[in-house]
C-alpha cells in the first residue's frame, strides 16, 4: 500500500457496518500513525501500479548519445554482445547506408564505449577496494567489487518510475469469508518480521528492507572460471517489479572474492574459518554504506517528495545451503546442529519437529564467551555445542536485523533439491529394477500425455539427464500419471509407499508455491507437511533394512547444484524392488519444517526465492564468453553488465515516450471473436462480468453452412443432429439469461445458414489464490502442429461446475447478435465409490460421456481450461492433473475435500 490515501472508497468499520462476503481490511502499523480501513473487494486494488501518477516522459532519453539513432545502434551492439572489430564494421555499414535526415554520429567502437561510460550516473556504478585478512603470519589481499547498498537502493526510492510503488509500512490484510476475517499474506510488508522491525524503530521510523542473495557460479563450461556474484532486492518494492527484470528488478551489488584452495590447505580447520573471514569482511564491504544508519536512520526525499526516516534492515537471506552455512557460521552437515536457522540435532534431520530457534543475539554471545575460555580446546568444544565458528559475523552489526531469521527457505535448492537429487533418483533406482518393460511403460505414458501451455511434452523422461531444475519440476507434477500403473499396491509395496511419498511431495510443494496465503491454506500446508514427513518416515522404515551412509550426498550436491537424474536400465525382472537402505539425514529433508514460518515471517515464498536470482547467472557467462579477454574478468563482465542496466532503462524511457506519442506501432491488432450479446452463461442467469474480458475466440475458419458442417461430420456421435439440438439449446439459452426471442417466435436455424469455426478460445479468470487475472490459451482444432488436439475445460452450470472436452468452437449470429459457443463433450458420468488408489495418490476420477451425448455450452460458461489425462489402468476414464497452477490444486483440493478425501 502507498503512503498516500488509497484511491478506492473506504468505509468506516467501527460504526453499524454490515460487512460483505470478500470484504478487505487494511490493518496498518500502530506507528505508521494510519487509521484501519475496510473496502469493497470489488474497489480494493491488489496491483497498486494502476493508482500511480506517470512520471513525465524525458523527451530525450537517449543523452548522452548525440541521436536515437546512436543510443539504437549502440544498444543492439550490447545486446549482441559484437566485439571491438563486429562494432566498427556495423557503424561502417551504418554510415554507408546513411541518407534520411536522423543525425548518426558515432564513429567508432571507442566512443561507443566512452558514450556507455558517460552514462554511468544514470545507475549506481561499481567500486572498487582491497581487503587483507591474516592466514598464517601473513596478510592476504582480496578484490571486492561493489555497489554501495545506500546509493543503490536510494536511487531507486527518487527514480520516478519505482519510487511512488515503495510501501514503507507494515500491514496486516484480512479478508471476510462470511463469518469473520481471516488473514492473509503475500508480499514482506504484509507479514510479520516488517511489522515487528517496524516496531523497534523510534517513532516516525521506517524500515528500508533488503533482500540479498549470494552464490558461486562457474563461468565457463569446466569450472575454470568462477564468480561471486551478489544481487540485491529491495522487498518494500511489490514483488512483479522487485522479481522482474525493469528498473526496479534484481540488481549484482557486489562480487565476492573466491579463495583458492590447495590440498594442503583443504579441509583444514583453520583454512575453513579463513576462508568465512575473508567472506564476511567482503561482505562488510558491500554492507558498509547501510551500516551507518542502522542506529540513527537517514531522512530521504522520496521521488514523491515525501521525507521518510529510513532505517535499513537486512529482512531477507536468500542462497543454498551452503551459503547459508557461512552466512549464518555454522560448521555445516556434519556438525552436532546443521541447520542454520535451528537447534535440530544432525540425526534427526529426517524427522517431523520444532526445535529451538537460533538467533543472532545468541550465537555472538556463544562467541564471545568461547574466546574467553582459557585453551584453544576449551573454547573449540563450546563452539562445537552450538557448532559455530571462531568468526565474527558481519550481520551482527545490522541492528534490527536478525540473521538465523533472515535466512531463509528456498524452494528451489531446498525442495526442488529434495525431488531432483532424492525422490526422482529413489523411484529410478526402484522401477529400474523392476525391468525395462516398466521403464518404457513410463515413458510410454509421458509421450501419450496431452501438452499444456507452459509445461515440456516430455517423450522420454527415464534414463534421461535433465539440466535444467525446471524440468524437474515439470516431471514431479506428471510422474504419478505415468507410473501408478506399473506399481501394484499388493505387489510393490515399497514402489507403492515411494508414489504416496511423492503424492506428498506434490501437495506440500505446491502449498509453498502458493502466491498468497490465508490462515486457511496455512494451516492446510502445515498439515501437507505433516502428512509427507510421515509418509516418508514408513519409506524409511520399510527400506532400512540396508545400511548405507551416504549422508555426505546432499552437501556435495548442494556445493556443486547438480541438476541431473540418472534411472539405469536394469533387467527384466518386474519383481519388487529391494530396499535402498538411503539416509535420509541431510538437510533437505528438514529445511521444510521452516517453510510455514517463513511464510507468515516474511511472506509467501517467492519473495525469497533463488530462482530469479540464479538467472541472473546466464548474462554473466554470456559476457565471460563473449566480451573479456578471460583475464581479470571481474571488471570486465561488471562494466558490460553496467552498461545493459543502463541500456534498459533508456529503452523503458523510449517506449514511455513513444507510447506517449502515440506511436501506432504499438497498437495491438489481434483477430479475435468478440461476443456483442447481452451476458449469459450456458444454462445460469446473467452474472455480473465483463464478459468481453472473460471470453475470446481466434485462430477464425472460412464460414460453413449447418448442411455442409453436418455432412462433413456424419461419422462423428457428438455431431448428430447438430443443428436442430443447437435450436433447442438457444430457445432456452435467450430466456433464461433475459434476452428475448427474435420476434417473439422460436429460433429455427436453416440448414444453409452459416457458422463461423474457431480453433483458439482465450479464457481470462479470477485466481481463487491471489484473486488477481490468469489467462488459459485453449485449442480446439483437428490438426494442431500435425495433430488433433481438444483441450479440457471447466464447465460453469447451475448444479455445479463440471469437467468438458471442447468439440468444437464457433460464432453464431442471431437477430445481429454474435454468440460465442461451444460443443462439448461432458466428463461429468458417475465415478461411484472412489477408489483407494485415488485417495493415496490425490487423484481426482472423471469418466466421459459418450460422444453422443455432447452438448453446447456458452463460451461465457467456461471458467477455465484443464488438463486431463487418460487412466491408463481403466480405459475411459480421466485424471485430473491438479499441479499445473496454483489455480487448479485449490480448486481440485476443493472437489476432493468436498467428495470426503
Amino acid at each position: 500500500m502507498p503512503d498516500d490515501p488509497d484511491h478506492s472508497a473506504p468505509y468506516d468499520p467501527a460504526g453499524d457496518v454490515s460487512y460483505e462476503l470478500d470484504d478487505i481490511k487494511v490493518q496498518y502499523h500502530p506507528r505508521s500513525g494510519r487509521d484501519q480501513q475496510v473496502h469493497r473487494f470489488s474497489d480494493y486494488k491488489r496491483d497498486q501500479a494502476s493508482n500511480k501518477p506517470s512520471p513525465v516522459c524525458d523527451q530525450e532519453p537517449w543523452k548522452p548519445f548525440r541521436s536515437r539513432l546512436d543510443f539504437e545502434i549502440a544498444e543492439l551492439a550490447l545486446h549482441a554482445s559484437l566485439n571491438k572489430d563486429e562494432t566498427n564494421r556495423l557503424i561502417s555499414l551504418v554510415h554507408r547506408a546513411a541518407g534520411g535526415s536522423e543525425l548518426f554520429s558515432l564513429m567508432n567502437y571507442k566512443e561507443v564505449s566512452e558514450t556507455w561510460s558517460q552514462s554511468s550516473h544514470r545507475f549506481t556504478p561499481f567500486e572498487q577496494t582491497i581487503i587483507s585478512v591474516p592466514y598464517r603470519k601473513e596478510e592476504r589481499c582480496f578484490e571486492v567489487h561493489f555497489r554501495p547498498l545506500w546509493d543503490w537502493a536510494t536511487g531507486l526510492l527518487s527514480d520516478p518510475h519505482v519510487g511512488p510503488h515503495a510501501v514503507f509500512d507494515a500491514e496486516q490484510l484480512y479478508k471476510y469469508n462470511g463469518h469473520q476475517f481471516e488473514r492473509f499474506i503475500d508480499e514482506p510488508w504484509t507479514a510479520d518480521a516488517f511489522w515487528n522491525a517496524q516496531s523497534q524503530l523510534p517513532p516516525g521510523g521506517k524500515p528500508l528492507a533488503f533482500i540479498l542473495y549470494s552464490d558461486k557460479t562457474k563461468l565457463s563450461t569446466f569450472g575454470t572460471a568462477k564468480a561471486y556474484p551478489v544481487v540485491a532486492r529491495l522487498a518494500n518494492l511489490p514483488v512483479n517489479i522487485r522479481n522482474g527484470n525493469g528498473r526496479g528488478g534484481g540488481r549484482i551489488v557486489g562480487w565476492l572474492p573466491i579463495v583458492k584452495e590447495s590440498q594442503k590447505d583443504k579441509h583444514k580447520p583453520a583454512f575453513v574459518n579463513f576462508k568465512n573471514v575473508v567472506w564476511h569482511k567482503a561482505f562488510n564491504v558491500l554492507l558498509e554504506s547501510i551500516i551507518k544508519y542502522v542506529k540513527t536512520g537517514f531522512w530521504f526525499e522520496c521521488a514523491d517528495k515525501i521525507s521518510r526516516l529510513l532505517f535499513p534492515i537486512i529482512l531477507i537471506l536468500s542462497g543454498d545451503y551452503e551459503e547459508q552455512c557461512v552466512m549464518a557460521l555454522i560448521r555445516g552437515l556434519k556438525s552436532k546442529f546443521p541447520c542454520p536457522v535451528c537447534l535440530v540435532p544432525k540425526d534427526q534431520l529426517s524427522q517431523y519437529g520444532v526445535y529451538a530457534s537460533r538467533h543472532a543475539s545468541q550465537s555472538e554471545s556463544v562467541v564471545t564467551t568461547a574466546r574467553a575460555e582459557g585453551t584453544v580446546a576449551e573454547k573449540e568444544a563450546k563452539l562445537k555445542e552450538y557448532s559455530l565458528r571462531d568468526v565474527d559475523n558481519v550481520f551482527w552489526m545490522m541492528l534490527h536485523s536478525n540473521v538465523n531469521g533472515a535466512i531463509s527457505w528456498d524452494r528451489l535448492h531446498a525442495h526442488g533439491g529434495l525431488w531432483r537429487d532424492h525422490l526422482w533418483k529413489e523411484f529410478g533406482l526402484i522401477v529400474s529394477e523392476m525391468g525395462r518393460n516398466a521403464l518404457t511403460t513410463v515413458d510410454d505414458n509421458f509421450e501419450a500425455f496431452p501438452r499444456w501451455r507452459n509445461l515440456s511434452h516430455f517423450s522420454q523422461v527415464m534414463g534421461i539427464s535433465f539440466t535444467d531444475g525446471s524440468k524437474h519440476e515439470e516431471i514431479s507434477k506428471l510422474l504419478l500419471f505415468a507410473a501408478h500403473p506399473i506399481i501394484d499396491r499388493q505387489k510393490h509395496p515399497t514402489a507403492y509407499q515411494l508414489l504416496k511419498c511423492m503424492r506428498g511431495f506434490v501437495e506440500l510443494d505446491n502449498y509453498t508455491a502458493l502466491e498468497v496465503h490465508t490462515e486457511g491454506t496455512l494451516a492446510a500446508g502445515r498439515a501437507a507437511l505433516k502428512t509427507f514427513s510421515e509418509l516418508m518416515m514408513e519409506y524409511i522404515k520399510m527400506t532400512s533394512d540396508v545400511a548405507v551412509d551416504n549422508s555426505d550426498s546432499d552437501l556435495d550436491s548442494e556445493n556443486s547444484h547438480p541438476e541431473s537424474a540418472d534411472a539405469a536400465n536394469g533387467s527384466d525382472s518386474a519383481s519388487e524392488s529391494q530396499p535402498t537402505g538411503k539416509n535420509w539425514n541431510f538437510p533437505k529433508m528438514h529445511t521444510n519444517s521452516h517453510v510455514f514460518d517463513d511464510i507468515v515471517s516474511k511472506g509467501v515464498t517467492r519473495n525469497y526465492n533463488t530462482k530469479p536470482n540464479e538467472g541472473m547467472h546466464r548474462p554473466l557467462k554470456n559476457i565471460y564468453r563473449d566480451r573479456t579477454n578471460f583475464k581479470n574478468v571481474a571488471e570486465q563482465i561488471l562494466r558490460i553488465d553496467h552498461w545493459t542496466v543502463i541500456a534498459g532503462g533508456m529503452r523503458m524511457e523510449l517506449d514511455e515516450l513513444d507510447q506517449s506519442e502515440g506511436d501506432e506501432d504499438l497498437q495491438d491488432e489481434t483477430d479475435m471473436a468478440v461476443d456483442s450479446s447481452a451476458p449469459a452463461t450456458g444454462t445460469g442467469s446473467v452474472r455480473d462480468r465483463d464478459y468481453s474480458a472473460h471470453v475470446k475466440l481466434g485462430s477464425t475458419q472460412e464460414a460453413q453452412s449447418f448442411r455442409d458442417l453436418e455432412e462433413s461430420r456424419k461419422s462423428d456421435a457428438a455431431f448428430a443432429g447438430f443443428r436442430l439440438k443447437l435450436n433447442n439449446f438457444l430457445n432456452i439459452l435467450l430466456p433464461t439469461s433475459g434476452i428475448p426471442l427474435p420476434g417473439g417466435k422460436r429460433i429455427q436455424l436453416m440448414a444453409i445458414d452459416e457458422i463461423i469455426e474457431h480453433r483458439f478460445l482465450r479464457v481470462n479468470f479470477e485466481s481463487l489464490v491471489d484473486w488477481k487475472l490468469r489467462t488459459d490459451y485453449l485449442r480446439c482444432s483437428p490438426s494442431f502442429y500435425n495433430a488433433p488436439r481438444h483441450d479440457y475445460v471447466i464447465v460453469d452450470a447451475n448444479n455445479g461446475p463440471f469437467f468438458a472436452r471442447l468439440m468444437l468452437l464457433f460464432t453464431c449470429r442471431v437477430a445481429n447478435q454474435t454468440y460465442l459457443l461451444a460443443l462439448i463433450q461432458p466428463y461429468d458420468m458417475p465415478i461411484g465409490a472412489r477408489k483407494r488408489k485415488d485417495k493415496d495418490l490425490g487423484f481426482w476420477r472423471i469418466r466421459a460421456q459418450p460422444r453422443s451425448e455432447s452438448t453446447f455450452i456458452s463460451c461465457r460458461s467456461i471458467i477455465r481450461g484443464a488438463m486431463v489425462v487418460p487412466d491408463f489402468d481403466e480405459p475411459g476414464d480421466y485424471l485430473v492433473v491438479d499441479g499445473v497452477d496454483t489455480d487448479m490444486f485449490l480448486r481440485v483440493g476443493m472437489l476432493r475435500k468436498k467428495a470426503g478425501f
